[in-house]
């Protein structure tokens, strides 16, 4: 019976942590990625250019790109950088900063 319970016990633990385990999938070399992909200088360099949106998305699809009217918390996330954009009237990036 003792061994009975504690095999559940042991599964009810392992149910519990598997959504815990799950919803953290950054590694160091994912970590590693996304930091060389953020030379800030380069990302400076990109906006000068003024990129659409799309374009940002594909340069730097690591960088969670934040549009004027776009509804975020502030909560931080370990994975991504956020770059809240400022559009021109073409709808072009122009500038913004870098959280």
């Amino acid at each position: 019976m003792r061994l009975r319970l504690m095999t559940s016990l042991a599964i009810f633990c392992a149910l519990l942590a598997a959504p815990v385990a799950a919803s953290h999938p950054t590694t160091s070399e994912e970590v590693a990625r996304v930091a060389a992909t953020l030379d800030s200088a380069e990302l400076r360099a990109f906006v000068e250019s003024r990129p659409t949106p799309d374009e940002f998305n594909q340069a730097f699809p690591d960088v969670w790109l934040i549009l004027p009217g776009d509804i975020v918390s502030r909560d931080t996330c370990s994975q991504y950088h956020r770059f809240i954009a400022e559009l021109d009237p073409n709808g072009r990036i122009s500038g913004g900063s870098l959280e």
